[in-house]
């Protein structure tokens, strides 16, 4: 409301310039308080100097006077320490004007201690000789330091004899007496800190407890402290040693408890009376506007009522020419307009609704078109429309509001002609889908079928029956992870005694990884067949395939030639893995490795040569990857352990006993998951005697 608008406004300018007033007054006292702070700070510099300094120089002077009056000078002059020894009783004695007096110190020109009153073996000398001699100038110098657990006085003043310097005084006693009465006088605790910030002495009371742990002590500081139900004052000058710089800082500590609280009141008075003073305008400005706002209150009610539809509503707002008067001639035209739009609305619903009934026929004829679906839809709609216009609200499903039964129709009728569009595109799309599936199937069928070729040629590539090796049995199986796989093995013969056994792993799967199976095993076989041993071997046909090898794949292959009649096996292993050899007692350990690298990968490149001696009894396991790397339905590999495992277990096994154990504790081990690589298993198993003549 524009009254409430205007009441918000002012009441914004006064708060504004109360907290201007406020804030200036809180800058003005912040400046004051600094001020009488720092005067405060200089007030108590200057009661320290009274107290403290002037106790010292009183001290010194009556010390001074009475060594001038004797001999002691001249003693010291002398460095005659009996003498002064004899005169210290009388010399420096306490009395009345020295009270205070702890120590007297003589020291010669060069440093040394020639007399001291105090006695004690363990005595403590504030000045040491390092020290005398820089203090010692031609004026005297006075200073507090810490000492026997008490702030002491210090001066240090140089001795003249016969116009020369001879010696250095130096005059020491308590200040705890002065702190006292400074205490005193100011009505409040006094605490001394060391350099340290460690408390020295404490002048009686327990508000020296209060001092926080991170007081300032390196200056002179004024700051007020909240110690439970206590404020605190604390007020701190600082001890000047004699060669210069702090030696001790004195905090002075006042309860200020009743001070604050009294403070606290005149600013919340003072505080309560500004907003008193502000208020009072702004309660007048809203009595006034209450009353000048009435009418224009009465003619927003109206123009509101006749908003709603409601034109029996009247407002008495008068006829006058100022402002009150034309806005209710505005209003009373505005009625008279709303009544004619009325009857002219009622006039075109009748009309509306009668298009609406001719509409709706039509469309229950051509839903009768459509499948039974889209039928059903159709006359939900229908049914829904004849529900919304006699409930007399006319909406559609998502809530959308129309005016009259027609606008319902028009979107009922926009649903069904997207039905028979969408059925239409529907049964085209249909057929097409159909068309693309039987082409689809023929083409699987006719790849299903070359690859079921492939399979059986790969397999029928791979030997079935191997040479015929005296003393030794052989055993091979390779089975792929698809139809076709890249691994391979070979067992052939290369002379009367000489038998080449292979096993190779091509990197990938697949169609691509068969064919360079056949073309790594073709080639193989045609270079060892010519006797070249196992090393040149691989070597040349490295270079074969590094040749032509556009896709850069590349071949693992372990190649050995084994001689039936000593059991001699020379090897040579192109990055494969290692085969297993168990020994008669059990023991299983890999073939020593070749350090030969993957085949198709660099060309020029040696394979070593290795060589072993197999017996009765022996049994050499030659694998792929897919033996070691076959994972169970939760992740886990079988492994090589496991591999070692079995052949320890099965230590009088036939070649194609071990054969089979190996591969049923594969699927027992896989239970079920997925084949996820090919796998290939060669056994060579050296036969005993009693096995060799049986045969």
């Amino acid at each position: 409301m524009l009254r409430t608008r205007i009441l918000v406004i002012a009441t914004a300018i006064v708060l504004l310039v109360i907290g201007l007033l406020v804030y200036g007054a809180w800058l003005r006292d912040q400046g004051a308080r600094t001020a009488q702070d720092q005067l405060r700070l200089d007030g108590l510099a200057q009661t320290w100097a009274l107290r403290g300094t002037s106790a010292i120089e009183h001290a010194t002077a009556v010390i001074m006077a009475r060594l001038e009056a004797s001999a002691a000078i001249e003693a010291v002059a002398e460095r005659d320490g009996p003498l002064l020894a004899g005169l210290g009783g009388s010399l420096f004695g306490r009395g009345p004007e020295s009270e205070q007096l702890l120590r007297t110190d003589l020291y010669a020109l060069d440093g040394n201690l020639l007399f001291s009153t105090d006695t004690r073996y363990f005595a403590l000398h504030l000045l040491g000789q390092g020290e005398v001699l820089p203090l010692a100038t031609d004026q005297p110098l006075i200073g507090a330091r810490v000492g026997e657990g008490t702030l002491l006085g210090l001066s240090v003043v140089p001795l003249d004899f016969a116009g020369e310097r001879v010696g250095t005084a130096t005059i020491v006693l308590d200040l705890a007496p002065s702190i006292e009465a400074m205490a005193r006088a100011l009505d409040a605790e006094i605490a001394v800190l060391d350099r340290a910030g460690r408390l020295v002495l404490a002048t009686g009371g327990d508000l020296s407890a209060a001092l926080p742990h991170d007081f300032a002590i390196d200056r002179p500081t004024l700051v007020e402290v909240v110690d439970g139900e206590r404020k605190l004052e604390l007020a701190s000058t600082l001890a000047v040693d004699v060669g210069g710089g702090r030696s001790a800082t004195l905090v002075v500590i006042r309860d200020i408890t009743r001070l604050a609280e009294r403070q606290r009141f005149i600013d919340l008075a003072w505080l309560l009376g500004a907003l008193l003073i502000g208020l009072g305008p702004l309660v007048l400005l809203w009595f006034y506007l209450r009353r000048a706002f009435e009418p224009l209150d009465e003619a927003v009610e109206a123009v509101r009522q006749l908003a709603a539809g409601r034109t029996d509503h009247y407002a008495e707002l008068g006829s006058g020419t100022d402002e009150i008067g034309d806005i209710g001639r505005a209003i009373e035209v505005f009625r008279q307009n709303t009544l004619a739009l009325e009857r002219n609305a009622d006039l075109e619903a009748r009309r509306r609704r009668r298009q609406a009934r001719f509409i709706r026929r039509q469309m229950m004829t051509l839903s009768e078109t459509l499948d039974e679906e889209a039928q059903a839809s159709a006359m939900e709609d229908l049914r829904q429309i004849e529900t919304a216009v006699a409930d007399g609200s006319p909406t559609t499903q998502d809530g959308t509001r129309f005016s009259d039964e027609l606008g319902l129709i028009g979107v009922a009728l926009e649903r069904m002609t997207a039905r028979v569009r969408s059925q239409q595109q529907a049964l085209s799309e249909l057929i097409d889908e159909l068309r693309e599936a039987l082409e689809m199937k023929t083409r699987l069928i006719s790849l299903e079928q070359e690859l079921d070729i492939a399979r059986q040629m790969q397999q029928n590539v791979l030997p079935r029956r191997f040479p015929d090796t005296p003393g030794f049995e052989i055993a091979a199986v390779m089975e792929p992870a698809r139809e076709v796989g890249g691994d391979f093995y070979d067992i052939f013969q290369i002379d009367a005694h000489r038998v080449g056994i292979a096993v190779a792993d091509v990197s990938g799967k697949g169609i691509p990884a068969a064919f360079f199976m056949l073309i790594a095993r073709t080639l193989l076989k045609a270079i060892a067949l010519e006797g070249a041993g196992p090393g040149r071997t691989l070597a040349r046909l490295n270079d074969f395939l590094c040749g032509d090898n556009e896709e850069t794949m590349f071949v693992t292959l372990f190649y050995g030639e084994l001689d039936s009649r000593s059991g001699r096996f020379v090897y040579t292993n192109g990055g494969h893995n290692h085969p297993y050899l168990a020994t008669p007692n059990a023991a299983v350990t890999a073939l020593p490795s070749t350090d030969g690298m993957a085949l198709a990968v660099f060309e020029q490149v040696s394979f070593p040569e290795k060589e072993t001696t197999l017996g009765p009894g022996h049994r050499l396991v030659l694998y792929t990857d897919g033996v070691t790397e076959a994972f169970d339905d939760e992740g886990e590999m079988f492994g090589d352990a496991r591999l070692a495992a079995l052949l320890e277990s099965d230590a009088n096994h036939t070649a194609p006993d071990l054969l089979a154990a190996i591969l049923d504790s594969l699927e027992r081990f896989t239970a079920g998951a997925p084949q996820s690589d090919d796998i290939t298993v060669i056994v060579i198993a050296g036969r005993s005697e009693g096995e060799t003549r049986a045969d």
